[in-house]
Order: C-alpha cells, then sequence, then structure tokens
C-alpha cells in the first residue's frame, strides 16, 4: 500500500505504508482457505470486527501483525484500486516477502532480548540489546547483571563499577552484583574493598550457587595478592600467613605458595628461594595493569614500590642464584648489571615528577637511542628470572621503537632462537612421525650440538660413524634427544 502515501486513511489497524501489503489471489475469494490458515500460524491476527468481504483481497500489516481479508481490506480496495490487482501480491509472493521480513524483523520483547544476551558471542552486541531492555525496564536486573559482566570482560572498569553500584543500591541482596563488583575490585588491586564484596557475597549465598566457580578462584586471588602487600609493603607476616592460608585452602598444591607459606613461617624472604625478584615482578605486574586500566595515580605509585623492589633484589642478588643461572638458556652466568632501566629511566622518572600522570607515563615508556640500551638490559632480566613472555614481548616492542637498535635487535634473535630451539628439543624428547630417516638425524644432530654440548663438526660426524647405530634406533623408534644423550660427553 505505500503507493498510496498521501492518498490513504488509516482504517483500524490496517494502516497505509511500509508495513501494509495487499494481496490479490482467488482462494482469498473463500471464506475459510489456506492462506487465513497460514497467517494464523505466523501469528498473524484478524481485524476486529471484521465481515468477510470475498472480493478476492487481503491487506496484512507486518508491524503490527494484522490482517483483513473482509470489509476493511474491501474498503481500501474499493476507494484505490477497484478491480485492478496489478499493484498487489500473489499469496506465495506474500509468504517469500514475510519470510525475509522474519530473518531481519526484530522482536524487542525483554524476554527475546535478554535471551540474545544470553546467546551472543560479541561483547557489544549484549550492551547493544542491554541497552535496548533498558528503554523498555530501566532496571531489569538480569540486564544489568549482563552488561555489568560484559564492561568487566573488557575491561572497562570504571563504567563497570559504576553500574555495579547502581545495581547495588536498587538489589541490594543480589549476590552477583556484590561478585563481579568484587572482581573488579580485585583486579584493580583494591583488596580490602574486594574481601568486603566476597563476604557480602557469602552472606547472600553467592558461594552456595552453582556459578561458584570464579567466585572461589577470584577470592583466592584477592587473598593472595593481600598476602603480598601484607609482607612486601606492611611487614606484617600474621595477617600475610592467614591470607596465604585462604588461597592454599582453594589451590593446596601450588607449590610456589607453599615455598612463599614458608618464607613467611621464616619471617623473611628466603635467598635460596631467589625470592627477590618474585616481589619485583608482582610490583611490576601490578603497576603496568593499573597503568593499561587507565589507573594512572594507582600505577604511579606501584611504580615506586617497583623501585623500591629492585633495589631490593639488586642488594641481595649475590645471595641468590640469579648470579649464577640463567632459566632461558638453562647455563651458569656470573653477569648481575641487569638493572639499568630501573636505576636510570625509572629512578629518573619518579625524581622528576611534576604532578602530570600522562606526561610521566609518556617519558617511562619511551624508547629512544639513549636509553634503548636500558630497556634491553631489563628484557635480559626477564630471561635470566624466567619470565620469556615477558622478555619476548617487550623486546618486541623495542625493536618496533627503535628498529635501527643493533643490540635490540640481537636480543630478540637470540632470545625468539632459543625458545625455538627449546620447543624442538622438548619435541625430540618422544619420536616424531618424520617422514623418513634423515628428518631423524638433522633431529639427533641437533640434540647432540644443543643438548650434549657437541660441536656442528662432530655432530655431524658422529651422525657418520654411528649411521648403523641410527637406523637401527630410527626403526625401534627411539626419540632424538634419548639417543644423543646416551652420548653425552660426561656420560663416557
Amino acid at each position: 500500500m505505500k503507493i498510496h502515501i498521501g492518498e490513504l486513511k488509516s482504517t483500524n489497524e490496517i494502516t497505509k505504508g511500509c508495513s501494509a501489503f495487499l494481496i490479490c489471489d482467488e482462494i482469498l475469494k473463500e471464506s475459510n482457505n489456506e492462506f487465513i490458515d497460514y497467517l494464523n500460524q505466523e501469528n498473524f491476527n484478524a481485524v476486529i470486527d471484521d465481515s468477510y468481504g470475498g472480493r478476492g483481497f487481503a491487506c496484512v500489516n507486518v508491524k503490527s501483525r494484522i490482517y483483513s481479508n473482509g470489509s476493511m481490506a474491501n474498503s481500501l480496495v474499493s476507494s484505490f484500486i477497484g478491480d485492478n490487482a496489478t499493484c498487489a501480491l500473489t499469496v506465495d509472493e506474500f509468504k517469500t516477502v514475510w519470510e525475509i521480513i522474519k530473518v531481519h524483523k526484530e522482536d524487542c520483547s525483554v524476554e527475546t532480548l535478554l535471551k540474545q544476551c544470553k546467546e551472543f558471542d560479541d561483547n557489544y552486541k549484549v550492551i547493544e540489546c542491554c541497552d535496548k531492555i533498558f528503554e523498555i525496564e530501566p532496571d531489569n536486573a538480569q540486564a544489568l547483571y549482563y552488561k555489568t559482566l560484559v564492561l568487566f570482560d573488557l575491561k572497562e572498569y570504571k563504567k563497570a563499577m559504576d553500574l555495579a553500584n547502581h545495581a547495588i543500591s536498587i538489589y541490594p541482596k543480589d549476590y552477583k552484583f556484590y561478585n563481579i563488583k568484587a572482581f573488579i575490585l580485585t583486579d584493580l588491586y583494591r583488596l580490602p574493598q574486594a574481601i568486603e564484596c566476597y563476604n557480602n557475597s557469602f552472606y547472600l549465598g553467592g558461594f552456595d550457587a552453582d556459578d561458584n566457580e570464579s567466585t572461589y578462584k577470584y577470592r583466592a586471588i584477592c587473598y593472595l595478592r593481600k598476602a603480598r602487600e601484607e609482607f612486601y609493603i606492611k611487614k606484617d607476616l600474621d595477617e600475610a600467613l592467614k591470607c596465604v592460608n585462604v588461597y592454599l585452602n582453594q589451590f593446596p598444591q601450588d607449590e610456589e605458595i607453599i615455598r612463599f607459606k614458608d618464607e613467611l613461617s621464616h619471617g623473611k624472604i628466603t635467598p635460596h628461594y631467589t625470592r627477590y625478584h618474585e616481589k619485583l615482578m608482582y610490583f611490576e605486574d601490578k603497576a603496568y595493569e593499573l597503568f593499561e586500566f587507565g589507573f594512572l595515580k594507582e600505577s604511579f605509585e606501584a611504580y615506586g614500590d617497583v623501585l623500591d623492589a629492585s633495589q631490593d633484589f639488586k642488594n641481595n642478588v649475590d645471595k641468590t642464584g640469579y648470579k649464577w643461572f640463567d632459566c632461558l638458556t638453562g647455563r651458569g652466568t656470573s653477569d648481575v648489571d641487569n638493572f639499568r632501566w630501573y636505576d636510570e629511566v625509572l629512578s629518573k622518572c619518579l625524581m622528576g615528577f611534576d604532578g602530570d600522570y600522562k606526561e610521566f607515563f609518556t617519558k617511562l615508556f619511551d624508547v629512544n637511542e639513549d636509553n634503548v640500551a636500558a630497556c634491553v638490559d631489563k628484557a635480559r632480566l626477564f630471561t635470566k628470572i624466567n619470565r620469556k613472555d615477558l622478555a619476548i614481548q617487550y623486546s618486541k616492542m623495542l625493536i618496533e621503537e627503535c628498529p635501527k637498535s643493533k643490540e635490540a635487535n640481537e636480543f630478540y634473535n637470540w632470545i625468539t632462537w632459543e625458545i625455538e630451539k627449546r620447543k624442538r628439543l622438548s619435541e625430540c624428547c618422544k619420536f616424531k612421525d618424520y617422514n623418513n630417516i634423515d628428518e631423524y638425524i638433522d633431529d639427533v644432530v641437533f640434540c647432540l650440538i644443543h643438548s650434549c654440548r657437541y660441536s656442528e663438526e662432530e655432530a655431524k660426524n658422529f651422525a657418520k660413524i654411528k649411521k648403523d647405530e641410527l637406523e637401527r634406533c630410527y626403526e625401534n623408534k627411539c626419540p632424538a634427544d634419548d639417543l644423543a644423550m646416551d652420548y653425552y660427553p660426561l656420560c663416557g
């Protein structure tokens, strides 16, 4: 009926415009017909008090789900169409149009939108659905929960916190909102406030709910972080020990934290376990995460703790295994000069702070020709304390910022090669699916060089001399690394 806009007057709920379709078909001359049955099955309703028309026309409004094949439709036809049905659809044409419309037709009921929120994998679509629900029901509890959870997942912590507080003000006895707020506060290292929220959730039954796995996990992380803060900053050993016990109740097999508990019991960091670097990395992770989340003031304060921890590590390095062992290469080292970034870059930025946090972080993370050597020094430190993930990430950033730096490129190439080497050695501990014996011999030579300290020439000569034995081992599916270790020099 769109062609009659401007002429056609509304007749009850059959209105002019894009939503109304005129259908003309012989079967519509019968009062009971297949098309009317089809409309009823598709949840269309007949216009109330509409008498039977019998002229073979029907008018259907797809927006309001209303139809007429009686006097209402006939009055529209009589006024503007007469017996000319050329502008009408057939029944089959309308069915085709309606199937297309159904695919794109938006059901804006709260129930449907909530169902979509649950089904969507796209966080931004969930937010869009929740906002549509709020237009209908501004304080819908489930929509508030979905949106708060998504904002938390997107690390939009400020928005998530505001929405969680709003939800708690409306639904103070719903544990789910206390849980999300506790998760946010845990990520932001606001640990006492987080614990208060966990306690509120506990009293409201949140820890008895079916979805409590993430709650227990986050609560344990929160208490572990509080234990470190109590120990590293406040020197409160008793409180730290209580907190670490909460974590171990949840994860009793965590050997690293069992060692941490042992330190708390002794009242000091144990040099034998080289734990000074763990203190440094705790504050390093905390400071950078807070910066990433946009909490600059809190990050700045945490970087002060980073500098203190680096000095503590540096002053005690002679007492630790750090001086003699590189965790990435698995070899000894006497190098202790890997603190230049902390001593030069971080210290200088903290001392020169003038109250402008954005300027502080711009200077702190600036990489240029003057400080790239100190930055590479920091990347080397990461490898020595077994944080190769950080070392790769950081060194990759360095060559992106200073692509001409020889030192940065050499270090990045070295660490990526070391990691690939270790990966290949690990794969050689089992017999691989080789295409031929030459691939097997290549792996044996590789293991002799990198596991057994053969030179390349010695390893290749060994492969030639022991060719018959290598063939037997290949047939018996002996792992390449096992064969190489049989000929480790110290084993004779």
